[in-house]
């Protein structure tokens, strides 16, 4: 992939597992919850654990309620606010090592922006640290009321007032940032940090850490 001959304009990432560490994530769903649950019903917390981590399976990852924190604090007849939940642990969140580096070498030869699922109560404190290198973020969930798709590229294009081809988006999920964007018309770089995942590591469309964009762009 060269970036030139592709004529990109704006790239676009992902938040968790792209920019952002999944420990903060991990924390909130699989520990802090399952924490207030096990108090709330004086249940040990490996009880409490199993039946929340349930009630998300139940769910799954294309409804968008899997994503609203606050929905799950009311199904579990919790009384904290989502903000403040996610506030009293905000040291939990953690840049990836390369992306400072990473996106200051990008920002003065690309607009970037983020595109994510993650409902904004998340994104607004996750974008914190890094927020300054982006021209835009969006939340499919709280923009568009949808899980990242082909139809959320497309609304992206449209208020961006750009053509797909000069659109390029990296993340972590194999369908919702790889396949949905190629699907709109969009390019998209597929992030395989841990290299589990083996849908694409024959292409030249693959990185395992953000450094590697600079490859396509020197």
């Amino acid at each position: 992939m060269d970036f030139k001959k592709l004529d990109i304009k704006i790239i676009s990432f992902d938040i968790d597992g792209t920019l952002v560490k999944m420990e903060f994530n991990d924390f909130i769903w699989y520990q802090a919850v399952p924490n207030l649950v096990a108090q709330k019903e004086n249940r040990p917390f490996e009880e409490a654990y199993i039946k929340v981590v349930n009630e998300y399976n139940k769910i799954g990852e294309h409804d968008l309620r899997w994503y609203d924190l606050g929905f799950w604090l009311d199904f579990f007849n919790i009384s904290i606010s989502s903000k403040d939940l996610l506030m009293s642990h905000i040291d939990k969140i953690k840049i990836f090592p390369e992306v400072v580096s990473t996106l200051n070498f990008l920002k003065n030869r690309y607009n970037l922006i983020v595109l994510t699922s993650m409902p904004k109560d998340f994104l607004d404190i996750k974008i914190k640290p890094i927020e300054s290198f982006f021209s835009n973020y969006f939340s499919t969930i709280s923009n568009f009321s949808q899980i990242k798709n082909v139809s959320s590229y497309k609304k992206v294009f449209n208020i961006l007032s750009i053509r797909p081809h000069e659109f390029l988006h990296i993340g972590d999920h194999w369908e919702f940032d790889y396949l949905a964007c190629k699907e709109a018309g969009g390019n998209s770089i597929f992030l395989n940090r841990d290299g589990r995942n083996k849908n694409h590591t024959k292409s030249e469309e693959v990185i395992y850490n953000l450094k590697e964009l600079l490859r396509y762009v020197k």
